[in-house]
């Protein structure tokens, strides 16, 4: 069940996130996506006892937040934005920064991909002239 689709997160320009509950095990999903590449997808999950429990916890996360409207247009200065924006969630990933309803979400990806993304200064999105 999706809880929240597609919100910009106002802290990294470009990466949305969307909020999914998983009834199966009692989890909630949080994919962490960017503008204009749709391969691109973090996820993050925690297991809780109890649907409810999943709920309140989640709840006044997504409620915390500002609504960000954002209007993304394709050029090379706002491709360029995103890039650095990326590099930036990556780093909060390692660090264990990434804004989650707390710290016990476990990344479900490989630790040293994202290394190595910051390391070689990986762009995600490109600009292609017209």
């Amino acid at each position: 069940m999706i809880l929240q689709e597609e919100k910009y997160i106002e802290k990294y320009y470009g990466v949305y996130r969307e909020v999914i509950f998983n009834s199966k095990n009692n989890s909630i999903i949080i994919y962490f996506n960017a503008f204009l590449n749709d391969d691109l997808n973090f996820k993050f999950e925690k297991i809780y006892k109890t649907k409810d429990e999943a709920f309140k916890d989640v709840e006044k996360f997504i409620n915390h937040d500002k609504d960000v409207i954002i209007d993304i247009e394709y050029s090379k200065e706002a491709i360029e934005k995103i890039n650095k924006s990326l590099q930036s969630f990556l780093q909060a990933i390692i660090d264990n920064k990434v804004p989650l309803p707390s710290k016990d979400y476990i990344y479900q990806g490989d630790m040293n991909n994202i290394k190595i993304a910051i390391d070689k200064k990986y762009e995600f999105v490109y600009w292609e002239d017209a």
